[in-house]
């Protein structure tokens, strides 16, 4: 099926396609564009390359990035002396980062590796002829889908960094200009909006884990909802527009389980609208949740790999849950046991004491994405939900009390609502919102509940203005911090990036 295509790799893609500083090159192999895509697996192999990359380092960094430098997710140093990793981590949670932070380095450069993968397939399949190649998929479609997924890309850099180059061809030039904002905001809009006739209708066997139309949109709705961040002008009528179409189409709906979409099996689930294909085998890529748990869980869990014991949820954020939430169950707090009833193997502790020196059973740890039986390792069996439906309709009603001067209208509450009553089920009615007590800052709080650990909580402070606010183990910190540094490293070859304000 086409969806096990991204599980293919080839590797010297790297090389071919990436530009580097050094332009004298020695020749390792005789492969190169112009004597490559000879028949449909040579397509199909790198057609899938860029995807392949993408799925392994979203929970690497990118995830890092827009986490650990919000409200829920922190890596605090334990009391072993674990985690400090010079201080990287702690500089996450209390925006002192700076232009030199390594994994900051590694964003920007896997963020324009991905986009020079796209870039090199893109040029190499312009002139070959997919019907003599027997290739099991249009061009158009495929040139879309990689398009989309260079729009992705450039939008992850917008949202990072601000003023970033518009990138389309590699090496050229070898060293850009940044672009504004408004210039990528619109290149990203005007992308989106030239794939979409291209695209499939919706995800089945053949498309499964590539974008369709309604992942475009999705990506469109998520562009405008932060147009006055990105651009300084509101878009929120476009907004509507986009997620108005993706729910009339009828494609896509909430499961009824809220977990549905991050269970091994998420590959069935009716709220994912993209997503990287996995199976815990032969893909790879880091299960968040690989992160969070203790590692003296191990066995209970049927694991092959000590957990990581890293990243702890901050109590005040643990605590924006009720206990008749349902979604409060993707937390592990108190007692956890093992075969022994009586015995717990470990007694986790809301309560982190300090940020640089937490005890190892401190903190809620989340268990969102579970391990099935068949992963490998620490390898996702479950598929890396991007886009879902739930936050189609969470934009939705934003965007609408957005509109609305921030005063939330009954088709906003109703809307909420449907994530309300299936995070509350028989207790739905005492939980209800109204258009009394759904403000914005509710909102934002049933965001955080609703998307905890999925890669949005930066972003969403930003956009509500509260990134910079004071927090557990973080005092006011400057508006510049709302934008990372252009990586030190990358300005020193290239200084026409230009460096962003406070750096």
């Amino acid at each position: 099926m086409r969806y096990t295509y991204i599980l293919l790799t080839f590797c010297f893609f790297g090389t071919l396609f990436v530009s580097c500083s050094d332009l004298e090159e020695e020749v390792y192999s005789e492969t190169v564009v112009e004597n490559f895509y000879n028949n449909s697996d040579e397509i199909i192999g790198a057609y899938t390359r860029p995807w392949a990359h993408t799925q392994w380092v979203l929970p690497l960094t990118i995830f890092k990035l827009n986490e650990l430098s919000a409200d829920a997710v922190v890596t605090p140093t334990k009391t072993d002396g674990s985690n400090y990793d010079d201080g990287k981590n702690i500089a996450f949670h209390e925006h002192k980062w700076t232009s030199e932070h390594q994994v900051i380095d590694n964003a920007w450069a896997i963020t324009w590796e991905g986009v020079g993968f796209i870039n090199g397939v893109l040029e190499g399949i312009a002139p070959v002829d997919f019907e003599e190649k027997k290739v099991p998929i249009s061009k158009a479609e495929m040139v879309a889908e990689l398009r989309c997924l260079r729009a992705y890309w450039h939008l992850i850099a917008c949202d990072l960094w601000g003023n970033v180059p518009i990138t389309t061809k590699v090496s050229d030039p070898a060293y850009p200009t940044s672009n504004t904002r408004e210039e990528v905001y619109k290149f990203i809009e005007t992308e989106l909006l030239a794939t979409i006739d291209d695209l499939p209708v919706k995800k089945h066997a053949e498309t499964y884990g590539y974008f369709t139309k309604a992942g475009a949109k999705t990506l469109l709705a998520k562009l405008y909802l932060n147009s006055k961040v990105y651009t300084g002008t509101e878009d929120y009528a476009k907004c509507v527009d986009m997620c108005n179409q993706i729910m009339t189409a009828g494609n896509y709906e909430l499961d009824e389980n809220w977990q549905a979409p991050f269970l091994p099996t998420n590959e069935t689930s009716k709220g994912v609208i993209f997503a990287f294909a996995l199976d815990g085998v032969t893909g790879w890529s880091y299960n968040v949740s690989a992160f969070t748990l203790p590692n003296v869980l191990k066995t209970k869990l049927g694991l092959q790999f000590d957990p990581f014991n890293e990243m702890y949820t901050t109590e005040a954020f643990y605590d924006s849950y009720t206990d008749s939430d349902k979604r409060k169950e993707q937390y592990l707090v108190g007692p956890q046991y093992g075969d022994d009833p009586n015995t717990p193997l470990v007694t986790l502790d809301k309560h982190i004491s300090s940020i640089t020196s937490a005890g190892l059973e401190e903190g809620a740890r989340n268990y969102k994405y579970v391990f099935g039986e068949n992963s490998q390792g620490h390898i996702h069996e479950a598929d890396l939900v991007v886009l879902r439906y739930a936050d189609v309709i969470l934009m939705r009603a934003e965007a609408l009390m957005r509109q609305n001067g921030g005063a939330a209208t009954q088709e906003a509450v109703d809307l909420v609502n449907q994530i309300r009553k299936r995070a509350f089920g028989d207790n739905y009615e005492a939980n209800k919102y109204t258009t009394s007590n759904l403000t914005m800052d509710e909102l934002l709080a049933e965001r955080g509940r609703e998307f905890a650990y999925e890669g949005q909580r930066r972003t969403d402070l930003i956009r509500f203005g509260k990134f910079t606010d004071a927090r557990w183990a973080k005092e006011v910190s400057d508006e510049y911090r709302t934008l990372y540094p252009k990586p030190q490293k990358q300005y020193d070859i290239n200084p026409n990036l230009g460096q962003n304000t406070g750096y």
